[in-house]
């Protein structure tokens, strides 16, 4: 491409890179404007269909045992990092 743009000289240069660069961000826009309408917005967590609203039944978490001075952060399925189950 470099060899045809020194063959058309540097003013036909110019101007094919510029309809090319104009060309080329539409073609963004377009894409971009498409990717915003068909991906519906942010998905939230009470919408039908996403996999954390189909939980079914109830949860229960319980601290034993245990002087807390400060956050809980409680969550699913975390296993033990070393030491025995019974601490």
């Amino acid at each position: 491409m470099g060899a045809y743009f020194a063959d058309v000289g540097l003013d036909r240069a110019t101007a094919i890179a510029g309809v090319l660069g104009a060309f080329f961000g539409l073609a963004g826009l377009a894409v971009a404007v498409w990717g915003a309408i068909t991906a519906g917005g942010p998905q939230s967590q009470d919408r039908p269909g996403n996999p954390a609203s189909a939980i079914v039944g109830s949860v229960t978490n319980t601290i034993n045992s245990s002087t807390i001075n400060g956050t809980v952060i409680q969550g699913g399925q975390i296993g033990s990092v070393g030491g025995s189950e019974d601490q």
